[in-house]
């Protein structure tokens, strides 16, 4: 017959194992999201893969927020599903990028709000390709450097590396103030696009009148 102590022991032991049960299912076998509870589906349309895969990350202000379950063709271009988390909400107005941990490291879906305002994602929505962007593919730019590195004599490489080297070192400055100039006035192009090309349209009868 077992005793109150005995007794005591086992329904503490019952109790631990419960718990550590419970704990196991919902936090490392994290059988609400394999239930789907709290996730929502969204589709997001590409222009291309851009390299991503099923299972790279979804990220929302740096933090992840879910995954990629699968990447298909379409016949226009490639489409993802992603799983995310319900919470926090994410504004239904975004740019969703694909972007590369690296140059050659793995890619992800970073999604970038254009504001804080409602609607959001819900289960369903779709992030339309004009709202999507992906990177460059690096093998044709490894290609083109590597033509370039080949077309220069091998005599010829290290007096360009020692000139190449007097000529910019010191000024990292520059280059980067030059960079992010570079990147304004390209903005700032992009956003009177449509007025360069009406004005681009409107010259040329003016200089037809003037051959």
């Amino acid at each position: 017959m077992l005793t109150r102590f005995v007794r005591i022991q086992l329904a503490v032991f019952a109790i631990a194992g419960t718990i550590g049960v419970i704990s196991m299912v919902l936090f490392y076998i994290q059988a609400p999201t394999l239930l789907g509870i709290g996730r929502m589906t969204v589709t997001l349309e590409l222009p291309a893969t851009g390299g991503l895969y099923r299972f790279s990350n979804v990220t929302y202000r740096g933090v992840q927020l879910g995954k990629v379950t699968s990447v298909g063709l379409t016949p226009t271009g490639a489409k993802a599903t992603l799983s995310l988390s319900t919470s926090p909400k994410v504004p239904a107005d975004l740019t969703a990028a694909v972007l590369s941990v690296s140059a050659v490291g793995e890619q992800y879906v970073d999604l970038q709000p254009k504001t804080d305002s409602p609607p959001y994602l819900h289960d369903g929505s779709v992030i339309a390709v004009h709202d999507t962007t992906i990177p460059q593919p690096v093998a044709p730019m490894l290609e083109q450097v590597n033509a370039l590195v080949q077309s220069i004599p091998k005599t010829k490489l290290s007096q360009l590396l020692d000139e190449s080297f007097q000529g910019f070192n010191g000024t990292g400055y520059d280059l980067g103030s030059l960079l992010d100039s570079s990147k304004t006035l390209s903005r700032d192009a992009n956003g009177v696009v449509d007025r360069t090309r009406a004005l681009t349209e409107d010259t040329g009868p003016l200089l037809d009148t003037q051959a």
